[in-house]
C-alpha cells in the first residue's frame, strides 16, 4: 500500500471514529496503532464487501485480549479493491495505573498472538499466529481473510534427498500453491541420525514472501575424513503461519559417507558417484546413459576422474564433453572376442541398425569366447558406438540400409565397388570406396 493510500485510510478511520463514537479513553499513554487492511473471500473465492468482520488478538497465555469489529465495504485505491480497514489501538501503560481495556499493550520485544478473523453469520473464520513488536506500531498490515481450509498449501517439493558428505551445501525447496497472499512462515524442527558434526542446521523457520511461490533452505554439510555409516537429517514442519500443510511435511536428507565406497545395486558404479551425478541409484546402471550423450554411465565413471583433452577434469553431466574419445576405444568387435568378423560382429551390427533388439539381436551370432555376451551388454556397447562411429558414409544418420550394409560387407572382406555399390547415401560425406575403406580401417584397428 502506498503512502497516499495509507493517508487516505487514516483519514477514513478518523472520520469513522468521529461519526460512530468509537474513541477510546486511555488510562496510559496512547501510541500509534496498527491498521489492518485487506480482503475477505467467501468459499467461492469471491471478494466480500458486505457483512461484519470481527478481529481478535489474544496472547498465547490468554492474559491479554483485544477484539475489534468493522463493517465490510468496497474500498478502492488506484491499484486494488479491498474489503476492510480497522485500527488496533496501542497503549503504553503507566506504573500504578490500570491498563485500558481493549487496547494492545506497547512492547519493544516481539509478542506472539493468536489472531482470529471471522465474518458474522457466515462460516468464514481464519485462525493463525502472528508476532507483533514495536516495529509494527504506526504501520499498515495486509490481511487476507478466508477459512482455514482455503489457506495456501505448503509442502516440501520432495520427501527424500541424498547428498555426498563432500558436498558443501544441500538445497531444500518449499512450495505453495498461490502467490496472491501474505507472507507465510514455516517453522521446522531438525532430528535424524546426524548431528552438529555433520551439518549446520538447527530448529528455525523459513519465510515464503508475499508474491513468491517457493523458498529455499540451504543446509551446510560438514565434510570429514572419518569412515562412518550414512546419516540422515529429518526436517519436520511445525504449525504454519498463514498456510496449511500439504502432503509432504517431512523431508529426509541422507548424507552419503564418501570416505568408504559401496555398491548396493551391484552395477559396478560406486553408490557415492551415482548419488553425486545422478541423484539416486536407480537412474544409473551399467547399461544406462543418464545424460544421453552416447556414452554409458559405467564408461563415464571409468574416466570421470581423468582430464579431458584440454586438461579439464571430465564432467560426465556435460553432453559430448571434449576429450571423451581419448578414453573410449572405438572398434567393430561388438562381442569383445578380439576379432571383428562378419559372421558375428557384422550380423550384430546390421541387425542393430535395422532395429532388432533382445533375442532378435543376438540369437545365434555371438561368439563362444565373447566378453560381451548378453543382450544388455551388446546393446549397451552398440548404443555407444552408434552415435560415435556407425555413420559410415557420414550423412548424419546411422541406419541399416546404408551403414549397416557397408559394415557387414566390409567385415566379409568386400572392397572397392563391391563394398559401396548401391548402398551409399545420396547425402554422403564419405562417398568413394577409398574414403569409406580408409574410415573403416581406422575405426577397426
Amino acid at each position: 500500500m502506498n503512502n497516499q493510500t495509507c493517508r487516505f485510510f487514516i483519514y477514513l478511520l478518523i472520520s469513522w471514529i468521529h461519526i460512530y463514537g468509537l474513541s477510546t479513553s486511555f488510562a496510559g499513554i496512547p501510541e500509534p496503532g496498527i491498521i489492518y487492511y485487506g480482503k475477505v473471500y467467501d468459499k467461492s473465492n469471491n471478494l466480500l464487501t458486505n457483512g461484519v468482520l470481527n478481529l481478535t488478538l489474544s496472547t498465547l497465555s490468554g492474559s491479554t485480549s483485544i477484539a475489534v469489529k468493522t463493517k465490510l465495504k468496497e474500498i478502492k485505491d488506484e491499484d486494488n479493491t479491498y474489503s476492510f480497514f480497522v485500527l488496533i489501538p496501542v497503549e503504553k501503560t503507566i506504573s500504578g495505573y490500570p491498563s485500558t481495556e481493549n487496547t494492545l499493550p506497547f512492547s519493544i520485544t516481539p509478542t506472539i498472538y493468536y489472531r482470529t478473523a471471522s465474518v458474522e453469520k457466515t462460516d468464514i473464520k481464519k485462525i493463525d499466529k502472528i508476532s507483533i513488536s514495536s516495529s509494527d506500531y504506526g504501520n499498515t498490515k495486509y490481511l487476507v481473510v478466508l477459512s482455514n481450509d482455503q489457506l495456501p498449501i505448503v509442502k516440501f517439493s520432495s520427501s527424500i534427498q541424498s547428498v555426498l558428505e563432500s558436498d558443501e551445501n544441500v538445497l531444500i525447496t518449499l512450495t505453495h500453491n498461490t502467490d496472491d497472499y501474505e507472507d507465510i512462515i514455516v517453522p521446522f524442527t531438525v532430528s535424524g541420525t546426524s548431528d552438529k558434526m555433520d551439518h549446520q542446521l538447527s530448529d528455525s523457520y523459513v519465510t515464503i514472501k508475499k508474491g513468491k511461490m517457493i523458498s529455499n533452505l540451504t543446509v551446510p554439510i560438514n565434510n570429514d575424513n572419518i569412515s562412518e555409516p550414512d546419516e540422515t537429517i529429518v526436517i519436520t514442519m511445525g504449525e504454519l503461519f498463514n498456510a496449511q500443510w500439504g502432503n509432504s511435511t517431512i523431508h529426509i536428507v541422507t548424507i552419503i559417507d564418501d570416505d568408504t565406497f559401496s555398491d548396493i545395486d551391484m552395477d559396478g558404479i560406486p553408490d557415492q558417484w551415482e548419488y553425486k551425478y545422478f541423484g539416486n541409484l536407480t537412474d544409473a546402471n551399467s547399461f544406462s546413459d543418464y545424460d544421453k550423450d552416447g556414452y554409458l554411465d559405467k564408461i563415464e565413471y571409468e574416466f570421470s576422474n581423468k582430464d579431458d583433452s584440454n586438461g579439464t577434469p571430465y564432467d560426465p553431466l556435460i553432453v559430448n564433453a571434449p576429450g571423451d574419445e581419448k578414453y573410449i576405444e572405438y572398434n567393430l568387435d561388438v562381442d569383445g572376442n578380439s576379432i571383428a568378423d562378419g559372421a558375428t560382429d557384422g550380423l550384430l551390427l546390421i541387425r542393430y541398425l535395422f532395429e532388432n533388439r533382445g533375442d532378435n539381436l543376438i540369437n545365434g551370432v555371438v561368439s563362444e569366447n565373447c566378453t560381451r555376451c548378453t543382450t544388455e551388454e551388446i546393446e549397451g556397447f552398440l548404443t555407444i558406438i552408434k552415435s560415435s562411429i556407425l555413420d559410415v558414409d557420414g550423412d548424419g544418420i546411422a541406419d541399416g540400409a546404408t551403414d549397416g550394409l557397408l559394415l557387414i560387407r566390409y567385415l566379409f572382406e568386400n572392397r572397392g565397388n563391391n563394398l559401396i555399390n548401391g548402398v551409399v547415401s545420396k547425402d554422403c560425406f564419405r562417398c568413394k570406396a577409398e574414403e569409406i575403406e580408409y574410415y573403416l580401417n581406422e575405426i577397426n584397428q
